[in-house]
């Protein structure tokens, strides 16, 4: 049976950080999902860490590329997913346990093409404005990808987020919103966004 969510996970250079993201995988309330974790080329080996995870639980699966972004690394996972729902989750961030238990409440018995929240923020809570990154507002004036979950079909059908240096899921939620989709937003914050790492996109981009 086809899993109601494929949880994608890109990560490059971040053995110390991985294992706390999946383990919030596995350790979720909600059981019906395949996490697809895409190694995008890190210099820092993962292998072994990935390894004993997808040894240990058959739901887990791993893929290498040659280093090519994150936006490609999660394009590349998006062809591949299998579950009715494709969600996100950033190697340095985790799901509180109940996250995928609270959107299959959303989902379930609704026609919902993308389901979104704000999430709970760890760290710096303002990012450069997609419009003008000299400037900062809160994370709760953005749309923060890895709080998605979007219906396969219709992901697939907008052939994945927007190859950008930056504001890629303000994008895509925009293209997805001018394709009349139906969208709605979770009252929970179940997604854990952490903003203490140096190397993270917001701070690159500044």
């Amino acid at each position: 049976m086809a899993p109601f969510f494929s949880i994608i996970l890109p990560t490059y250079n971040r053995a110390a950080l991985l294992p706390n993201a999946i383990r919030s995988v596995i350790g979720q309330t909600f059981s019906t999902w395949e996490l697809l974790i895409v190694d995008d080329g890190s210099i820092v080996h993962t292998e072994d860490i990935l390894s004993k995870f997808t040894q240990d639980d058959k739901r887990i699966f791993k893929y290498t590329l040659s280093h090519r972004g994150h936006i490609r690394a999660k394009n590349y996972a998006i062809d591949l997913a299998n579950g009715r729902y494709i969600t996100f989750l950033d190697s340095d961030d985790t799901y509180k346990p109940e996250h995928l238990e609270i959107y299959y409440s959303y989902l379930k018995n609704e026609d919902i093409d993308l389901l979104y929240s704000t999430p709970e923020i760890i760290g710096n809570e303002y990012v450069p404005d997609i419009n003008n990154p000299s400037e900062m507002v809160h994370i709760s004036q953005c749309k923060v990808g890895g709080t998605f979950a979007v219906k396969s079909k219709i992901i697939k059908k907008a052939k994945g987020f927007p190859l950008v240096n930056y504001g890629e899921d303000t994008l895509f939620f925009t293209n997805l919103k001018n394709m009349n989709t139906n969208i709605v937003k979770s009252d929970f914050s179940s997604y854990i966004y952490n903003r203490t790492q140096n190397d993270s996109i917001t701070k690159k981009i500044i």
